[in-house]
């Protein structure tokens, strides 16, 4: 799932709640630079196989980063390297 929202510019949302995850282990940069990304549900991703995070939400904006900080805890700090 690596760069799969890469520099998706017109995404205001995404709901990605019914994404099946648990095979997933690459997730590096899928949302980065999404800078207009207000609103993400990622509420059912199973993180615990998940080797690469890094820049995940690279490029994001830092209110947004906060709030998936916030309601999305088990995420890494390396998904948010690079702001």
């Amino acid at each position: 799932m690596e760069d799969m929202f890469y520099k998706c510019s017109s995404f205001k949302e995404l709901d990605l709640s019914n994404f099946n995850t648990n095979n997933v282990t690459n997730m590096k940069s899928m949302f980065s630079e999404c800078r207009s990304l207000k609103d993400l549900n990622i509420f059912n991703f199973i993180t615990n196989n998940f080797k690469q995070m890094e820049y995940m939400f690279r490029g994001c904006s830092r209110n947004f980063q906060n709030e998936i900080k916030f309601h999305y805890p088990n995420i890494k700090e390396e998904a948010f390297n690079g702001f």
